[in-house]
């Protein structure tokens, strides 16, 4: 007894320390929580491997995409180069697909241009506009058919300069031209003839009118075209001018007689002032020359598109559906649309290449005892439903193949692509090979069934998709149970220091009364 009972008390009483509660509980804890440990660590390794599968198959994705029939823009067998000559315009498509092979020779003879008005100067952007602060007291635009009316009433110029730009059809900005020295400058939105300013003032004069031009001419010596019957003149501020008999530049000297008129020959044009640089007013009988106090006059666009003749507002046009050509300057361009198969071999290549690697990925699983991968299943599923595809049929009579074209498997299941003979194909089968892999919508084709199926796969309720949500739920069902058999072998163990700590106390003080009888004995037995 003196060793104590059952090894426990004061003097065994280093049975019951912390050390042997820790080691119990290491063993009991490998029986109850180490598997669902070991479990997600597997689950770890699962994941890593069908994140790398996961990844080919988007790879695989990528190579087919340019031979889907619902691609966006130009699929592999759509795809074309062009080349072209002169600048007078330049060329552009977004999607090459509805393209024609072939050539388009324009000749631009006039650009597009839109209505241009400034105002004569003043020194200040920010002071009243000059003798428009009355009531009543405005400028008009009058502008595809339209007129709006902008009051000057209380208004600077940079203000009402701000008020007609919030229209939509008109562009006006307040403009330095010299160093203390500024102009308001009204502009068209839009180019076009049909989008050409007809400006007045009420109330006000801000020079816009202060000088006119006419329209360009090809020679200021020859007779003003259509102004050769009795009565044709023009009329500026009510007094006539002739233009019967009369040349451009005649009729700018008969003008200059009139001591209240300059007039000048300028770049072909007629330009006509008063002299007390009051505003200008002209009107035309019988004849059309032109005559705007604009300093730039809209003007359609006129070309030749194939012999096609164009008289529109806008410089850029869509010829072909889809193919703009956009006028630059006056003369001629031409573009040469080409069919260009150069990216397909390469492209069918990159997919051999990535399918193989596929390939290898997967097999390592299916073959391997140690494999992490829990549904196998799935994976056989899913490279047999590719197989299928690419061993199938195609084309209106179900006669196409890919092994009629290079491609063929070896015994491991790996493919390869003969590039002399699907170069051949390419050459010869062209339309035959588009069947085959792009297809129709009533027949689709091998690129576009594929391209499906790997999309789906990541869909909503796609294979993949669907494995991925399976494997998010069994590593929250392992956590919790590794959590839970956690928490139970913590509380055992808890509640075991607790007891061994009460039998250690109970046990001492038993040694200790015990102690106190030994001593009466031994001193009896001395007695």
């Amino acid at each position: 007894m003196a060793d104590g009972i059952l090894g426990l008390g004061s003097s065994g009483s280093t049975g019951l320390s912390q050390d042997v509660i820790d080691k119990l509980k290491e063993a009991d804890g490998k029986a109850h929580v180490e598997p669902f440990t070991t479990k997600l660590e597997t689950w770890d390794k699962e994941l890593e491997k069908i994140t790398e599968i996961e990844t080919k198959v988007d790879e695989l994705l990528s190579k087919i995409k340019s031979f889907d029939l619902y691609a966006s823009g130009a699929n592999a067998f759509e795809q074309v180069t062009a080349s072209t000559t002169g600048t007078s315009a330049v060329f552009n498509a977004v999607d090459v697909s509805g393209l024609t092979p072939g050539s388009n020779s324009v000749n631009i003879t006039q650009l597009a241009q839109r209505d241009v008005y400034q105002t004569s100067t003043f020194s200040d952007k920010d002071v009243q506009v000059a003798d428009g602060n009355d009531s009543g007291d405005k400028i008009s635009v009058t502008v595809a058919g339209t007129t709006y009316d902008f009051s000057t009433e209380g208004k600077t110029y940079q203000e009402l300069a701000d008020d007609m730009n919030l229209n939509e059809k008109l562009t006006v900005s307040i403009e330095q031209v010299e160093d203390n020295s500024y102009r308001m400058v009204i502009k068209s939105t839009d180019s076009g003839e049909s989008n050409a300013l007809t400006i007045s003032q009420t109330g006000i004069s801000l020079g816009i009118n202060a000088q006119l031009k006419s329209a360009s001419v090809a020679s200021t010596g020859s007779l003003v075209t259509g102004g050769q019957d009795s009565g044709d003149k023009i009329t500026i501020n009510g007094i006539d001018f002739s233009t019967v008999d009369k040349t451009y530049s005649s009729l700018a000297d008969d003008i200059n007689l009139n001591a209240d008129f300059n007039a000048s020959i300028s770049n072909g044009q007629i330009v006509v002032s008063r002299v007390d640089g009051a505003a200008v007013e002209m009107t035309e009988t019988g004849v059309n020359m032109g005559f705007s106090s604009a300093v730039l006059t809209a003007q359609n666009m006129e070309a030749q598109v194939d012999g096609i003749d164009y008289d529109v507002s806008s410089n850029t046009i869509t010829i072909q559906g889809n193919l703009t050509m956009t006028a630059i300057e006056t003369g001629t361009s031409t573009i040469s649309v080409q069919q260009d198969d150069s990216t397909i071999m390469p492209t069918l290549e990159d997919f051999v290449t990535t399918y193989n690697e596929l390939v290898t990925l997967v097999d390592d699983e299916l073959y391997s005892a140690d494999s992490p991968i829990e549904d196998l299943g799935s994976l056989r599923m899913m490279m047999g439903s590719i197989k299928d595809m690419l061993f199938d049929s195609y084309g209106d009579t179900d006669e196409e193949n890919i092994f009629n074209y290079g491609f063929s498997l070896d015994e491991t299941g790996y493919m390869s692509l003969d590039a002399e003979i699907f170069g051949a194909a390419v050459s010869n089968n062209f339309d035959n090979l588009k069947d085959l892999f792009i297809g129709k919508a009533e027949d689709e084709g091998l690129g576009t069934a594929l391209k499906s199926y790997l999309d789906g796969l990541d869909s909503y309720d796609g294979l993949l998709s669907s494995y991925g949500e399976r494997m998010a739920d069994r590593k929250t069902t392992l956590e919790e149970d590794k959590e839970e058999a956690q928490t139970a072998l913590d509380s055992k163990y808890s509640l075991m220091s607790l007891q061994f700590a009460s039998y250690t106390a109970i046990i001492t003080q038993m040694e200790n009364s015990f102690g106190g009888i030994k001593m009466m004995m031994d001193q009896s037995t001395a007695s």
